[in-house]
């Protein structure tokens, strides 16, 4: 009897880890993706390109100090997202020179999106 509830016990651990495995939409495997941004003439174009290729759950994230930016970044149509950087102190977008486009940063058609430890 103690056998079948030690059996029992482990098969209600096995499905609740299984089931917290979780898989996107797409019923691909989580493989989440980091993309790293250093600050340099590239910044902008590179962010950009992040921001079109990234999938559901991946990050951006600035690793540096200031980023100067002259157009909007845009981000459309991605779910759970974190764009972070160093601190809220140490890390700065700024879009004073930007000449294109009305936003400087701009999310639409996204859920569950964070933006953390950046000014």
């Amino acid at each position: 009897m103690k056998a079948a509830i030690k059996l029992l016990g482990l098969m209600a651990l096995v499905v609740v880890f299984a089931s917290s495995c979780k898989k996107d939409d797409d019923d691909t495997v989580d493989d989440k993706t980091m993309y790293v941004i250093l600050p340099g003439a590239d910044a902008q174009e590179e962010v950009q390109t992040a921001m079109i290729e990234m999938t559901n759950g991946d990050t951006i994230y600035f690793n540096g100090a200031s980023f100067s930016f002259n157009n909007t970044l845009s981000l459309e149509g991605k779910d759970r997202v974190v764009i972070m950087g160093n601190g809220r102190l140490q890390t700065d977008l700024n879009f004073a020179g930007q000449v294109a486009g009305a936003e400087g940063l701009r999310i639409s058609n996204a859920d569950d999106f964070t933006i953390m430890n950046l000014t």
